[in-house]
């Protein structure tokens, strides 16, 4: 990271804290951006409170910009920023955010550095960067085929760059953790069975079987240590499949988002070769 001016930065970090209602507070930062069309922007929802546990809306629910990467996070007005799992996982979840853009930057300052011979090579070479195929595999148990395949289906059609392939050849791989116990030892059961997965980006997709689509759930990640993993949260009914509710498409997106970096990721490690 370098910190830049407005003028030539590719993304700006809004830290927005909430002190009337966040809905409101988050409208209010947005209709600040009019300056910032063409940048990425990190916003940093700050919730007051000494709880370092308390349970606060999903701020990316008021939020429906493009370039647009949404956290919240905890502080005191005394302590500062808590140190808490909410917050560190924001923190990571802005840093492969930054990433993703830094990839982006680089395309276009390409072509402003090489002039208009190499703008239309760089072109040229960006079209088949959104040709290219993200390989993926599926580790998907019986009980649960229904809502995996619902969630695949929706991927697929947010990130049609999607290609399914082998353990063997995969870049990603999709696995599917229905909660059967306790959510901490069903998810460390899963990751019991990456050994053959190590060079692999994994997506952990945890499932929580229940009829109520506002059932909250505890935050699976927590109980994530491994490096190039994604974990994220949906809900199910045995009958229904994957439930239509707001947390199965803030998981879809993100697990989208974050195919996307795979894909950028891999054609970094290809050019290296």
């Amino acid at each position: 990271m370098k910190k830049s001016t407005a003028e030539k930065c590719k993304a700006v970090l809004i830290y927005v804290p909430i002190v009337s209602r966040a809905g409101t507070d988050i409208e209010a930062a947005l209709q600040k951006l009019h300056g910032f069309e063409d940048k990425y922007i990190a916003l940093v929802v700050l919730h007051h409170t000494y709880d370092p546990e308390i349970t606060v809306p999903d701020s990316s629910r008021a939020v429906n910009r493009k370039k647009t990467f949404t956290v919240d996070c905890l502080f005191h007005e005394d302590k500062g920023l808590l140190q808490c799992p909410k917050n560190g996982k924001a923190v990571k979840d802005v840093a492969d955010w930054l990433h993703y853009v830094k990839y982006e930057k680089q395309g276009k300052s390409e072509k402003k550095r090489k002039g208009e011979r190499s703008k239309s090579k760089t072109e040229h070479n960006e079209v088949g960067n959104r040709k290219s195929k993200v390989k993926y595999y599926e580790v998907v148990p019986e009980k649960v085929k229904r809502p995996s395949h619902q969630f695949t289906a929706k991927l697929q059609k947010e990130r049609k760059s999607m290609k399914k392939s082998t353990a063997e050849k995969c870049k990603a791989v999709l696995i599917y953790v229905p909660i059967v116990s306790r959510a901490g030892t069903d998810i460390e059961a899963a990751l019991q069975k990456l050994d053959s997965f190590e060079d692999k980006y994994i997506a952990l997709v945890v499932l929580h079987h229940t009829c109520n689509p506002e059932m909250t759930v505890p935050d699976s990640s927590r109980a994530v240590n491994r490096d190039n993993i994604i974990t994220v949260d949906c809900l199910f009914h045995e009958d229904k499949g994957l439930l239509q509710c707001p947390k199965n498409e803030e998981a879809v997106k993100n697990v989208a988002d974050w195919l996307h970096y795979v894909k950028y990721n891999k054609q970094e490690k290809s050019e290296k070769k």
